[in-house]
Order: C-alpha cells, then sequence, then structure tokens
C-alpha cells in the first residue's frame, strides 16, 4: 500500500480518517440501526485503532529513504516470484546506494540482493561478480572476521554448489562457519545452520563419515 509523503497530504489523510470515526459515529446514532451502548463502544474502540494503524504506516513508509524503500520493494517482489519486478527495483537500489559511495555498506547489501535474484535465475556469472563485490566491500569496511562476511561467503558457496563447483563450495562454507563460531560461539542458530550446508555438501560427494 502506498501512502504519500508530502506534510500536506499526510494532514489531508488524518483529517479524512477523523471525518470518518465522527460520520460512523453519527450513524450508528440512527435508531433505525438499534444498537446498544455496548456495541457502539466496541465499533468506535475498533475504527480508532485502525485510523492509528494506519497513520502509523503512513509515517513508517514517509520515513524510508528512497534506497530503503527500493531494496524493501525489491526483496518482497523476489519472495513472490516476480522477478522482473525485483530485477527493477534491485537495480534501481544499488544504483540508489552507490550515491553514497561504491564502497558503502549499502552498495554491499543492494549487491548482496541483486546477485540472490540472479542465482534464483541462473544467471551464475553475474550472481558472482555481485557476491564477489559485496564480499571485498564487507572485509574492507567490517573487517574479515565480521558475521556479514561469513554471511556472503555462505552465498557464494551456495553459489558455487549451483554450478557443481564443490572444492570451491568447501572453502567458502568452512571458512564462512569458522567467522561465525568465532563470533557468536559454537552453539548458536547461525552456526548449527553452516554446519548443516556442510553436511549437506557431503551427503551429496557420499562422505558419510
Amino acid at each position: 500500500m502506498g501512502f504519500p509523503c508530502s506534510a500536506t497530504d499526510l494532514i489531508s489523510w488524518d483529517t479524512w480518517l477523523k471525518s470518518l470515526v465522527v460520520k460512523v459515529s453519527v450513524l450508528m446514532e440512527r435508531p433505525v440501526l438499534r444498537l446498544s451502548n455496548h456495541c457502539k463502544g466496541l465499533i468506535k474502540i475498533t475504527l480508532l485503532c485502525a485510523t492509528s494503524l494506519l497513520l502509523s504506516s503512513a509515517l513508517s513508509a514517509c520515513s524510508q529513504s528512497p534506497w530503503e524503500a527500493l531494496n524493501k520493494s525489491g526483496l518482497e517482489a523476489l519472495r513472490r516470484g516476480d522477478y522482473p519486478t525485483a530485477e527493477s527495483q534491485l537495480k534501481a537500489g544499488l544504483a540508489e546506494a552507490e550515491k553514497s559511495g561504491p564502497e558503502s555498506l549499502r552498495t554491499a547489501t543492494s549487491a548482496n540482493n541483486l546477485a540472490s535474484l540472479y542465482q534464483k535465475q541462473a544467471r551464475y556469472r553475474e550472481a558472482e561478480i555481485l557476491f564477489r563485490r559485496a564480499l571485498t566491500i564487507r572485509e574492507k569496511v567490517l573487517g574479515v572476521n565480521d558475521t556479514h562476511v561469513s554471511t556472503t561467503l555462505n552465498n557464494l558457496a551456495s553459489l558455487s554448489l549451483d554450478q557443481g563447483r564443490v572444492d570451491e563450495a568447501e572453502g567458502f562454507y568452512k571458512r564462512s562457519l569458522s567467522i561465525m563460531e568465532k563470533a557468536v560461539g559454537p552453539d548458536h542458530p547461525d552456526v548449527a545452520l553452516r554446519l548443516n550446508n556442510i553436511g549437506e555438501l557431503y551427503r551429496k560427494q557420499g562422505r558419510y563419515k
């Protein structure tokens, strides 16, 4: 749902909702409806809550930066399988992120998200270029042992596995696991996820022991 974001439009939106509440309140007083006071009270409370929720959603939407809005829209399209829309939004998001610098963390995030789309489309070369770009930025800005670096390595491992590059995938998975274990400890769910990924890789290789 889209919301207008100018101050004037938000005031108009607030005025319209309050007017709606008043009109419904007047309507409820008509004898033909025969509503009990309890019922009227519940309806008024429901209307006020709905009004508050809508205004909150509008303000939240308007507080997003253009990059955040494009990134969110692109990921939502990706989740529902609308790849053309996802690509359009995520590419626009990457362009917007690059305005803050080609090596900014926003750029890394956008590159990673667009790469995920390309991987789903089996556009592996394009995906790899973007995943590696995200990895380079995150290593430089956050350090080689950051959890975001671990996540990008995990993505690269998955991409390598999709292409049958098993040895390369194993190397990425092991490095991702090592970083995450040092960062959050051996019992964290993110460590378990990486162990599961390595286990699945070994299963596909027939390495059962």
